[in-house]
């Protein structure tokens, strides 16, 4: 039986994935037409979409889900402390969908085709991004995927400080 910081993570982080589900669309993720046509981006771009916004969030629940089952089991108005640190378990979430967007951007070198998930510029302008604007190199994806690990590590850091103080 779950305990309430158990239920309370579980409703923040179902709320956060639908929140990714629905921003990821963007990036054609899971764009099966094309992969089913044969497109070799596609599918490299379905499985670390795959990969990144589904398999490892899922075990990413999994582990948070059973360290709150050893947290003391008390109703959340005597556990503030420990409720705020379930809120930035939560919101680690998005981490991972910043992971993905990370490798989205990855550049390849040479002047057949710029991205590795994309065929061409246009599939990346729709992302409101300006290849023009970016230096050579891969530095947008190192960039977005250094504040990502930083963004899941500080979450992760405020949650375990957070459910320490609070027990």
């Amino acid at each position: 039986m779950a305990n309430e910081l158990q239920t309370l993570f579980g409703a923040l982080f179902a709320i956060f994935f639908a929140t990714t589900v629905s921003a990821s669309g963007t990036f054609s993720p899971f764009d099966s037409s094309a992969v089913m046509a044969g497109d070799r981006r596609a599918l490299k771009r379905f499985v670390i979409a795959l990969l990144v916004l589904d398999v490892v969030p899922f075990f990413y629940f999994l582990a948070i889900w059973g360290c709150l089952s050893r947290a003391l089991n008390r109703p959340l108005g005597d556990a503030t402390l420990q409720a705020f640190g379930v809120l930035f378990a939560a919101l680690a979430y998005f981490g991972f969908y910043r992971v993905f967007g990370a490798l989205a951007y990855i550049r390849r070198n040479g002047p057949s085709s710029p991205y590795y998930f994309y065929s061409d510029e246009s599939e990346i302008e729709r992302f409101n991004y300006s290849p023009a604007a970016e230096p050579p190199g891969k530095r947008r994806a190192s960039h977005v995927l250094f504040g990502s690990v930083i963004w899941l590590a500080l979450c992760l850091v405020l949650f375990a400080v957070l459910l320490w103080i609070g027990s």
